[in-house]
């Protein structure tokens, strides 16, 4: 596939994952919720999918020998931070 059509699409379906997390489906589940650790689990992980995921198109751009170490970069954040999150999230839950 060319690489900016592949970039275009990939945009593309960002945007409208950050737009149903922000104003969509997510953003009224979590406005339902009166559970304080559901929301905190959902806002941050929703900056995480906006500021996190930015990362690898920086990546993508590049195209050279950084790529690599951009995106484990953006996977640290995007991974494992995620991850901690609901951790923490689920076991503030469960005191």
């Amino acid at each position: 596939m060319n690489r900016n059509v592949a970039f275009t699409l990939g945009f593309v379906m960002w945007l409208y994952i950050i737009y149903e997390i922000f104003f969509g489906t997510g953003a009224k589940i979590e406005n339902e919720t009166n559970n304080k650790n559901v929301k905190l689990a959902f806002n941050v992980m929703k900056w995480i999918v906006t500021v996190g995921w930015s990362i690898y198109p920086i990546g993508y751009m590049l195209n050279n020998k950084w790529m690599p170490i951009i995106y484990n970069f953006g996977d640290v954040i995007n991974k494992i931070l995620f991850v901690g999150i609901i951790w923490y999230a689920g076991s503030q839950d469960s005191k």
